[in-house]
């Protein structure tokens, strides 16, 4: 489970991390961001299941409890992301990049980090 949290950590950051070099580049076909989004995804279809199965692991004596704060953290995630690019919207396709950029990075980061205090 922690190799398939690290793996898809390491897709979505290397996705939204070319998605940035080419918007930054200029060349940007409609075709690769479908490709890297789809990428991005698909790394994200194989940590959520992963995350949800670790937190509920965890505590297995309140699996549900564990569940309902992930599903409220989640939320209150998207929340605040939501209001973030709302905020820094200005028309283009940067915010959204450079938003997944930034919390595929703090994600990879932080698992790195929590992994080498779990060893």
């Amino acid at each position: 489970m922690k190799r398939v949290i690290l793996a898809s950590l390491v897709i979505m950051f290397g996705a939204s991390a070319i998605l940035a070099g080419l918007a930054f580049s200029g060349s940007l076909p409609a075709s690769t961001i479908v490709a890297t989004e789809f990428a991005w995804w698909f790394g994200a279809g194989f940590l959520a299941p992963n995350t949800a199965a670790g937190v509920m692991m965890s505590h297995p004596m309140a699996a549900g409890a564990a569940a309902a704060v992930l599903g409220f953290v989640q939320m209150g995630a998207a929340a605040t992301v939501s209001a973030m690019q709302g905020l820094i919207y200005d028309g283009t396709l940067f915010p959204m990049v450079g938003m997944q950029v930034v919390l595929s990075f703090a994600a990879l980061m932080i698992w790195n980090r929590l992994s080498r205090h779990a060893q």
